[in-house]
């Protein structure tokens, strides 16, 4: 079974840092006692963990939205060109 990627820059940080948000907001609510809001807080942390290490999201691939390409990366790769390219002599 053959993966491709569909996450990646700007959207995989994203996902990581909100996975660790939910993290903490599950351990928290955990020891407060709530354990529904604690563990629909780990299922979401579980969830964009998952995105974030694989760079791959079913939801991305069904409604055909690939990250992998976003704004940076377009404008690094032309901020990096040899002057050649961004100067057609």
């Amino acid at each position: 079974m053959d993966i491709e990627s569909n996450v990646g820059g700007t959207d995989r940080l994203v996902r990581g840092v909100l996975a660790a948000v939910l993290t903490v907001v599950a351990v928290t609510a955990i020891r407060r006692g709530s354990r529904v809001t604690g563990l629909l807080a780990v299922t979401g942390a579980l969830g964009l963990g998952f995105n974030a290490v694989t760079c791959f999201c079913g939801v991305n691939e069904s409604l055909g939205i690939d990250t992998t390409q976003d704004w940076y990366s377009h404008t690094a790769s032309r901020a990096f060109a040899p002057l050649s390219a961004v100067y057609r002599w």
